[in-house]
């Protein structure tokens, strides 16, 4: 049997030991995986879950994708989600997340007229006297904010309706995007608009600002990769 003596040197021996059989051990590395929310993703030329894999192959880190749900924006803003595929001017205001510079892509907005009406390509006319047209969609959006004193205001069923209405005469202006206005493209000539758009809206790739991993190695990291593949 062991005398005390040498229990209690084996017992020291033991703990000499330990530091170097942690020191040996993997320790796990800190957001070796980033988990992303695919939001808004109209403004891609590809799928959400592609341009992913393309950034997770330029910057070298681990992009795991989650669709879009309910709880979404609640987990992301928590930090639960890490970053935010495409998140629109009401995602960051609502989450306060932190944009990823340079933006995804942004949207245009143009104030339209029938062809030869304004005076000037260059200087928003007087909007209080006349009849302007809008769709539920862009009221949720918040775009009609941007119009200055925007006169009377009609809710329409459709962008298409709007062209409509405003060839027949009975509405002076709308606001719309140019891609929506493909649907009636043969009629583009007999519309007419101000050189500069209205309003731009940007999208980007944004991290929560609750994330564990947000840091600005990581955040240069990762605007560096998107620039690179923009060009």
């Amino acid at each position: 049997m062991l005398n005390r003596l040498q229990c209690l040197v084996l017992a020291v021996g033991g703990l000499l030991l330990l530091p170097v059989v942690s020191a040996e051990m993997p320790q796990p590395q800190l957001c070796e995986q980033l988990h992303v929310v695919l939001g808004q993703q109209a403004g891609l030329d590809v799928s959400g879950q592609q341009w992913l894999d393309k950034l997770a192959a330029q910057s070298g880190l681990q992009l795991h994708a989650h669709p879009r749900a309910d709880t979404s924006l609640r987990d992301f803003t928590a930090g639960v989600h890490d970053l935010w595929l495409g998140a629109s001017p009401e995602v960051l205001r609502d989450s306060a997340a932190r944009p990823l510079l340079p933006a995804l892509w942004q949207e245009e907005y143009w104030l339209w007229f029938r062809a030869g009406e304004l005076t000037s390509l260059q200087q928003l006319p007087q909007l209080e006297g006349l009849r302007g047209g809008y769709w539920r969609q862009q009221h949720g959006l918040g775009l009609l904010i941007a119009l200055p004193e925007p006169g009377r205001l009609r809710l329409l069923p459709s962008p298409n309706k709007a062209v409509q209405l405003l060839l027949a005469g009975e509405i002076d202006y709308f606001l719309a995007g140019r891609a929506e206005l493909e649907v009636v493209v043969s009629e583009q000539e007999r519309l007419e608009t101000l050189e500069m758009p209205l309003l731009v809206r940007p999208y980007y790739l944004a991290f929560s600002r609750n994330s564990a991993c947000l840091d600005a190695e990581l955040t240069k990291q990762l605007s560096v990769s998107i620039k690179k593949l923009q060009h």
